[in-house]
């Protein structure tokens, strides 16, 4: 299984699983190529941020553990922080957070609910002390009402969401309101259109971060091997 279809999996995995959803709906999420999920999602973000523009992954073998041991710091500290207000899953070069807007954002509104502020205060000084990332941000809505007032207020309300991060410290941020544009399911249940109703963060390893874990481990490597040669003389 390629590392595209491994994330793919991890994305749907973590929708289903972070939401009481019905077995056909489930189901209707794997039935969705793998494309249309992956374009213009926050998941598309971290698979590009390890390859190069043939597709081809340009970090080796034992630089990806130390990243990946990297990220399970972040993780643990973000599960610790978030519970069960988000959903967090940890693809290979990064990871990606999932709120369910209804949990953030006032009904039809562009206003963060009350309680939704002390999580996102915490989750941008997590992220603000974590060298050597990126953060994506997108917002995305159901097709309740028209594309044009969709698109209006996932744009507004990544920029309040965009707001209140910088805000507490966190820098290095990029979002993009999607409106209905990019489904993971049919809006045609109200099930369907809770879970299109979502705000993606993607937080990502810089091009800087992996260079870094790089040189880190190859000193690693030649001291030990250097430590071997002692030993054996």
């Amino acid at each position: 299984m390629n590392r595209i279809h491994t994330l793919l999996i991890a994305l749907l995995s973590m929708l289903v699983s972070g939401c009481a959803v019905p077995h056909e709906i489930s189901n209707a999420l794997y039935d969705r190529e793998t494309d249309e999920l992956l374009q213009n999602t926050a998941v598309e973000y971290i698979v590009h941020a390890a390859v190069d523009k043939d597709g081809k992954s340009h970090i080796d073998s034992l630089t990806a553990v130390r990243l990946k041991s990297k990220i399970q710091i972040l993780e643990n500290q973000l599960k610790e922080l978030i519970g069960n207000q988000a959903i967090v899953r940890q693809p290979e070069e990064g990871l990606l957070i999932v709120f369910p807007s209804d949990r953030v954002f006032k009904s039809g509104r562009s206003e963060l609910k009350e309680d939704a502020l002390a999580p996102l205060k915490q989750l941008a000084e997590i992220l603000a002390d974590t060298p050597g990332i990126f953060t994506y941000l997108l917002v995305h809505t159901d097709n309740n009402g028209s594309e044009y007032l969709s698109l209006a207020l996932s744009e507004q309300r990544a920029k309040v969401l965009r707001k209140t991060l910088k805000k507490n410290g966190l820098k290095n941020i990029y979002t993009e309101g999607k409106g209905s544009l990019v489904p993971v399911i049919t809006n045609e249940s109200e099930e369907g259109r809770k879970l299109n109703r979502r705000v993606e963060i993607a937080v990502v390893i810089s091009p800087k971060m992996i260079r870094e874990t790089r040189r880190e481990v190859k000193r690693e490597v030649r001291q030990s091997l250097r430590n071997n040669r002692k030993s054996n003389n």
